[in-house]
């Protein structure tokens, strides 16, 4: 059923005659070594709803109590969030702060006004999804509204492509990326235009935008009103609708060109000043660390004497 991108394995459970496997690996185009026979189950989805079948006698003993993410205390409840995030940076911390402001900024955004577009970038997105109804609700209203959705996030290849159509529809532009490069950034701009003149607020995430992977693992999300970064969040979405790989930023560091440098540079600068004896200090937040000269960088910092 998929429509984009090939097949890169077939996964076979129990028993299948030899030469209906051989047909169907040849027509998706697989070869032997793509073939893969499991025991367990193909679809492990039901696994989500064992937990309501637990008896109530035994819920506590075996299930972990319930985590309620907290209202940022830079957020005021009820308070319109473009005005509170053109008066002060917004930083909320998944998953012990709420997803909540960002998804009342988009979604006041969809019935705006003054909004007249919104770009963003979808790696992961809950199947039941806020936000992708709010772009939905938005392009609706006649908003500009440009999603560069990845097909290639693993495990979510489906999900994704469902939303790409639904998006589609609704009148959204749905881009997919450029070949031979995974789109991994976390951006969002909302772009508005009143007396005022032109005004943006550019969302940056470690996370995705998914409202059910935030309330699990720990990423960082800020929204800024600040103008380089505006500008910068501008030109990134323009490049990625052209795709260029190869632009210039003031203020972000973009992959595959200037994201390395900017990290080489940054423990460069703190080798500099333990060796000057003054305070030199490297914190690193990530999934995986492979880039071998960022790890070689990373030793030599060690070496000379910052903490890490």
């Amino acid at each position: 059923m998929r429509q984009r991108l090939q097949p890169v394995r077939l996964e076979v459970q129990g028993d299948l005659d030899k030469k209906l496997e051989e047909l169907v690996a040849s027509e998706l185009g697989l070869e032997p070594r793509r073939v893969f026979h499991v025991g367990r189950p193909l679809d492990l989805g039901y696994v989500y709803g064992l937990e309501g079948k637990i008896p109530d006698l035994y819920h506590s003993e075996v299930v972990f109590r319930p985590f309620e993410p907290q209202p940022s205390d830079m957020v005021v409840a009820g308070k319109p969030m473009r005005e509170q995030v053109e008066d002060h940076d917004v930083l909320l911390t998944y998953p012990y702060e709420s997803m909540a402001p960002l998804l009342s900024l988009l979604r006041e955004a969809s019935g705006d006004d003054a909004c007249i577009q919104i770009k963003i970038t979808l790696y992961r997105v809950a199947k039941s999804s806020h936000l992708c109804e709010s772009l939905i609700a938005a392009a609706e209203n006649g908003k500009d509204v440009t999603v560069l959705m990845e097909l290639r996030a693993r495990f979510d290849e489906a999900n994704n492509i469902a939303w790409a159509e639904r998006l589609e529809d609704a009148g959204c532009t749905v881009i997919y990326g450029s070949e031979g490069f995974k789109c991994h950034s976390k951006i969002c701009q909302v772009t508005y235009h009143d007396q005022s003149g032109i005004s943006r607020i550019t969302c940056l995430g470690t996370g995705n935008f998914n409202e059910k992977t935030a309330r699990l693992y720990s990423d960082f999300m800020l929204l800024t009103a600040n103008p380089g970064i505006a500008e910068d969040g501008n030109v990134f979405f323009r490049n990625l609708s052209l795709g260029n790989l190869r632009g210039q930023y003031k203020y972000l560091g973009v992959a595959p060109i200037s994201l390395k440098p900017l990290v080489m540079r940054g423990i460069d600068r703190e080798i500099g000043r333990a060796r000057r004896g003054e305070p030199a200090r490297i914190f690193l937040k990530m999934n995986s660390l492979t880039d071998r000269d960022v790890i070689d960088k990373i030793s030599e910092a060690c070496e000379a004497g910052v903490e890490v």
